[in-house]
Parts: structure tokens; sequence; C-alpha cells
């Protein structure tokens, strides 16, 4: 039987929260120095005005991680000068909130695994007992673990920077440029009909197995297959769709934007039936 990946717990979403709650519990420990005060509040202000940008937009964890992390970088540097140039002596180094650029790091190490485990380690799951799979790019460049799943077929969704050499992939293969960021034009439902098509008539045939994929395996694959599982009739709402995706893949994070294109599709597909 094929190993399947270990799913991280679905913990995504309480991310923000410590992060606020993390910078504030430093802005009162350290309300007595301006400085260290005045570059913490800043660093809150800005967690909570990317949080709210996260919310608004297509991404919640993958807009307000990235910038945060930007923000971390640019924290890290003013704490590390901050204690080299001012904090030179033995008293004020054991301090503490001298050991920022310390918990900095230590912080990162949670949310670096992850991303080595979403983005790096090759990773599959089975959504459809023995026909569909979902998973990330690197599963899908691991020739082996293709052949662990006896995988017959390939659908990649990618963008314009990130996609996989079809030489380099044995099973045959279709790949659809399909973007995560609002406001382009290759959404992922102006380009699902011929991925629909494709996985409509690999999955006809049960000798069949279907892998589908993007980058992490996140958000546009399983968007995609909560779209055909919909559209083949296999399930019959969304939110059906997404919990069985879930199911197999738990820790999905489909942007919401994915979510309302297709509900609307299938909701207005269901209307003209009645009409």
């Amino acid at each position: 039987m094929p190993l399947s990946s270990v799913p991280l717990q679905r913990i995504q979403w309480f991310i923000p929260y410590l992060n606020i709650a993390w910078v504030g519990a430093f802005l009162l420990a350290t309300a007595r120095d301006n400085v260290i005060a005045a570059v913490l509040g800043v660093q809150m202000i800005s967690f909570l005005c990317l949080y709210l940008v996260g919310l608004l937009g297509n991404h919640q964890v993958k807009v307000y991680n990235f910038m945060s992390n930007m923000v971390y970088v640019a924290v890290f540097v003013a704490f590390l000068l901050y204690g080299l140039i001012w904090s030179g002596t033995s008293a004020s180094a054991t301090l503490w909130y001298f050991r920022i650029p310390e918990l900095v790091l230590l912080w990162w190490i949670p949310q670096i695994g992850a991303i080595v485990y979403i983005l790096v380690l090759p990773s599959i799951n089975e959504i459809l007992p023995q026909q569909l799979y979902l998973g990330n790019m690197a599963a899908a460049q691991a020739p082996e673990l293709l052949e662990e799943f006896r995988i017959t077929h390939i659908l990649e969704l990618h963008d314009e920077h990130k996609k996989n050499d079809p030489l380099q992939v044995k099973p045959e293969l279709l790949q659809l440029e399909a973007s995560d960021f609002l406001g382009s034009d290759k959404t992922l439902l102006k380009v699902a009909p011929p991925g629909l098509e494709f996985m409509d008539k690999v999955l006809k045939d049960p000798k069949n197995r279907l892998f589908v994929h993007c980058a992490a395996g996140g958000s546009r694959s399983p968007a995609m297959i909560v779209h055909y599982l919909v559209y083949s009739g296999r399930e019959k709402s969304v939110e059906e769709a997404v919990k069985t995706v879930r199911s197999g893949r738990p820790f999905v994070d489909i942007g919401s934007d994915h979510l309302d294109d297709i509900k609307g599709y299938h909701e207005e597909k269901s209307r003209g039936k009645r009409d």
C-alpha cells in the first residue's frame, strides 16, 4: 500500500492572531524604551494592515505571511543593529528584550518547516480511492513516487514562471496556466474547461489514476478538483466537494475568489437547467 504523506494540521487560520499577540506582548514589555516601542508599534500596525489585506484578498495566509516576513526581516535587522550599537554593556545585553533577534528566528522555524513540507517535500494525497490524487509540484518531479501511486495522467496548474518540463514527466501531462492573484486574466474558472474535459475523460476509465497539482497543492489544484467533483455530478454542492477534498488533504487553503467563481458558475448552470 502506498505511503501517503503525513498532512500538516490546518493551523494556518490563527497564525495572524499569534503574530499580533506576540508583537503586542513585546510592545507592552518595552514601552519604557521609546525607540523599541516605536519599532514594535510600526510592526504591529503593519501586521494589522496586512491581515486586513489578506482578509480582503484571495489568500489570507499567502499574502499575510509573505508581507509579514518582509517586515520580520526589517525588524530583525533593526534590533540587531540596536543591540550591537546601543546595548553594548553586559548588563543591558542580559535583558530579555535585547534577545528579540533570536526570538524572531525561533518564530521563523515552524513557518520554514511548513514551507519546506508544502513546497519542497513531495506530497501526494488520495481524494477519490485509487483514481484521483492531489499534491504539489515536487511530487510531479519524483518519478518513484508517481510509480508508487501508479499515476497514469497528470493535470498541472502553473503560473508563467514555474512549471514542469513535459519531457521530464512520464505520465500523460496537461498543463494549464492559472493564476492565484486577484485581477489576473488567467483565473481558474477561465482556464478550467480543457482541464474538466481532460479529468472527465481520464477518470471514465477505472484503470487510470490522475494526479492534479499546482505549486503547493493548497489552492489552485484543490479548487480544480472541487470544480470537477460538482461538474461531474460526483458531489451535489461546492461545500460537499470541499469537504471531500479536505478529507483527503486537510491543510488545503482554497482561495475565496476561486470558490466564489466556482459557486457562481454552478449556480448559474443550475438556473439554466431549471429554465
